[in-house]
């Protein structure tokens, strides 16, 4: 998954649909973290320049997939579903 931290709303809402995988401010915990990256393409989208790369554990994808989607400002979503540089280097990890 990919986490925008400087695009977060802080709403909860994901936090609640994701049973607590994501937490309050839609971050994956710190141990699924993969890497942090940065893409000037997105620079002219404001907040969403900055990402974090996280694995979510095959029991969780669905409550993921839950956050992701009451998530209104699309500050986390799949890697597979958003444009950034990661998503090019990492591509030969997802099925």
């Amino acid at each position: 998954m990919i986490y925008f931290p400087d695009a977060n709303l802080c709403d909860g809402a994901a936090e609640l649909e994701s049973k607590g995988f994501l937490d309050v401010e839609n971050a994956p915990p710190w141990d699924t973290w993969v890497g942090l990256g940065v893409d000037a393409v997105n620079s002219r989208i404001g907040g969403y320049e900055t990402y974090l790369v996280a694995w979510v554990p095959p029991q969780f994808i669905e409550y993921v997939s839950a956050g992701i989607r009451v998530n209104p400002e699309k500050c986390i979503a799949w890697l597979d579903d958003v444009a950034v540089g990661a998503r090019a280097e990492l591509k030969h990890l997802i099925p």
